[in-house]
């Protein structure tokens, strides 16, 4: 059985993040910055954080499809052998980057992997006024965000204002008179009928970058994600988004390092050799994988 039910909301929020991740407009994280998290690795070790939490049967079918394990061979290895082989094959070229992004499917990964750690994953990326505004659409068509909570949890970055007035702080009297024609023909003037009526993509223009990931964040406690030390694996927080989407002090916050997430447990090895290998499969070679106290892998 999958660790995680693709039909449940918040899986399904973490699909749709992850999906739209691998497209052009989506693009906040290249293939090697997933690679870099899902298996790290350097010449003489690797940490796996996928591929051993993967069923035998579901990783065989990714190894023998990148073509650096036979089916049989593939559905026979242990968690040790599936870690070496793929560290071995990204020695060689065998695999790269890109090949290991799309053999791991988003439903793969999202179905099988802790969803806190790639919450810390995708939470590092380079964050655009479409990843914000995808990340809280889906939230909220996913009933995961209560929209009373969402305006509760907005302060500006000085704390003078609250809730709608960070927003409406950078509305031109154009865009504040359009809003409230529509909340008077839509006659409703909920938290639901306010977020309406303007609509996500202009809430998330108008809304200082550094408000809205502090709103994320707290969010992403409310769901469940677990705050945790930074990997020294991650790069900081970077923001891409142009400044004229900032104003006042947002501008110059907006490079500035935010809380990171903890990463899932590493699962790491120690290999000493073939045993047993198939007559179809070329010997492994002769790696020791294996991590420190603290997670961070040595020789």
């Amino acid at each position: 059985m999958a660790i995680n039910d693709l039909r449940a909301p918040l899986s399904k929020f973490c699909l749709w993040l992850e999906s739209d991740r691998r497209t052009e407009a989506g693009r906040i994280l290249s293939a090697t910055e997933c690679r870099e998290h899902f298996f790290w690795y350097d010449a003489v070790c690797a940490s796996d954080r996928i591929m051993t939490r993967l069923p035998r049967e579901v990783r065989a079918s990714i190894l023998t499809g990148w073509g650096i394990r036979g089916k049989r061979t593939a559905l026979r290895d242990d968690d040790q052998r599936v870690c070496a082989a793929l560290h071995d094959a990204f020695l060689a070229d065998d695999v790269d980057d890109q090949l290991f992004e799309e053999g791991i499917s988003a439903e793969t990964l999202i179905e099988w992997s802790d969803l806190a750690d790639w919450w810390s994953f995708w939470r590092s990326g380079r964050h655009t006024t479409h990843s914000l505004t995808l990340a809280f659409e889906a939230a909220s068509d996913l009933g995961l965000i209560d929209l009373q909570w969402f305006l509760g949890a907005m302060e500006s970055l000085d704390g003078t204002q609250r809730g709608i007035d960070v927003v409406t702080s950078d509305m031109s009297h154009e865009e504040l008179g359009d809003w409230i024609r529509n909340i008077h023909r839509l006659g409703d003037g909920s938290p639901m009928g306010l977020i309406e009526t303007i609509g996500w993509p202009l809430l998330v223009a108008k809304t200082p970058a550094p408000v809205l990931l502090s709103v994320l964040d707290a969010f992403a406690t409310k769901v469940g994600f677990v705050r945790l030390p930074s990997s020294s694996l991650h790069r900081s927080q970077e923001l891409d988004v142009s400044m004229d989407w900032l104003t006042g002090e947002a501008t110059e916050l907006a490079t500035a390092v935010s809380p990171s997430l903890e990463p899932a447990p590493i699962s790491s090895f120690q290999w000493t050799g073939p045993s047993g290998e198939a007559e179809d499969e070329s010997p492994l070679s002769d790696q020791v994988i294996l991590a420190n106290a603290n997670g961070a892998p040595r020789r």
